[in-house]
């Protein structure tokens, strides 16, 4: 298990070498992409949300990984059991789309053709604005969405390191960010509010990965008690790494290991949570399942993702234990992805 990070500083020397590792609440390290010292190609950055509540929700990605930037939307209706994504693309980006430094602080601007993806902080608001035409077969699909984040909030903060001293993952997870706006899609017209239970939470990478990387990610954001409750549990790759933590009245609760299990024969079967000193005891009931794969040249991603309610229980920092009952309908995902990149 990673120590806590107290002191701010830098995380990589002038050689790019990790000099620190482990977790924190809050991004107190400096990402600078200058002291890296390696091929544009093998930097990996993005800024991915995942916005949603128990009926229908949308992903908004915006990547560059060296090879190409990608500036993604992808919406999904779980009732239905429908998803489709629409994008666009810039070629040998190499950094170019120059992604904010931090999760805290820059705005994001990606333009091509008729498409748009912008992100821009309003106060304690995160912004999020898109246009793109091309959505079925141009009916186009657009959007304004704000996401509060509480500015006193904790987050989960991890620099990973990998047995290569200049391979790293810096990452924020941030949970539990109520959500309000409208996205239209053609002349429908779908809500997001407080009412209808819509919570975000943002993925924050900036990594130099190894070519072949797999991770288990899964996040769920809501209520329970009437409190605003969530967790982060993400394992998989580097040589240590402490990305699992509970959220609860805006504070968070640090955990060791945590896994997850599933049943490849089928996927809508319970998942479960579990870890080895019982401070987690979950299960994902499964609503919503989502397989992607891409295979070109060489680059290949897998992807199995499963959305759906949480109930168990966990026990939080200071001994007390929650119970996640199916009425507080708590809802998220859980996801496995293997990538060579």
């Amino acid at each position: 298990m990673q120590k806590k990070l107290n002191n701010p500083g830098p995380f990589l020397n002038n050689s790019g070498e990790i000099i620190k590792d482990g977790w924190a609440k809050h991004l107190i390290l400096n990402y600078d992409r200058t002291k890296i010292r390696t091929h544009p190609f093998r930097i990996k950055e993005w800024d991915c949300y995942e916005i949603y509540n128990p009926n229908y929700g949308v992903t908004l990605l915006i990547y560059d990984i060296g090879y190409f930037a990608k500036a993604i939307v992808k919406w999904k209706d779980f009732n239905s059991h429908y998803s489709e994504e629409v994008s666009e693309t810039i070629l040998f980006s190499k950094g170019s789309l120059n992604l904010p430094l931090s999760a805290d602080k820059g705005d994001i601007s990606f333009k091509k053709r008729e498409s748009h993806w912008n992100f821009r902080w309003n106060g304690n608001y995160r912004e999020l604005e898109f246009n793109f035409p091309k959505f079925q077969n141009g009916k186009g699909i657009s959007g304004n969405l704000r996401l509060f984040q509480d500015p006193e909030m904790d987050t989960m903060v991890n620099v990973i390191p990998f047995k290569k001293k200049s391979q790293f993952v810096y990452v924020q997870k941030v949970n539990c960010m109520p959500v309000t706006g409208k996205i239209s899609i053609g002349n429908e017209k779908f809500l997001f509010s407080e009412e209808n239970e819509s919570f975000a939470c943002l993925d924050w990478n900036r990594a130099v990965f190894p070519y072949k990387t797999s991770w288990k990610w899964s996040s769920a954001s809501g209520k329970v008690n009437s409190y605003p409750f969530g967790f982060n549990i993400d394992y998989g790759f580097g040589i240590k790494s402490s990305k699992n933590m509970l959220f609860y009245q805006n504070k968070g609760h640090h955990l060791d290991e945590v896994s997850y299990q599933w049943d490849n024969n089928d996927l809508m079967k319970p998942w479960k949570f579990s870890s080895p000193d019982g401070r987690i005891e979950m299960i994902l009931k499964p609503k919503h399942i989502e397989k992607e794969k891409i295979d070109v040249l060489f680059l290949k991603s897998i992807c199995t993702k499963a959305y759906g309610f949480f109930t168990g229980k966990v026990v939080l920092d200071n001994g007390e234990t929650l119970k996640i009952k199916e009425s507080d309908r708590l809802f998220g995902g859980a996801e496995f992805v293997k990538n060579k990149w």
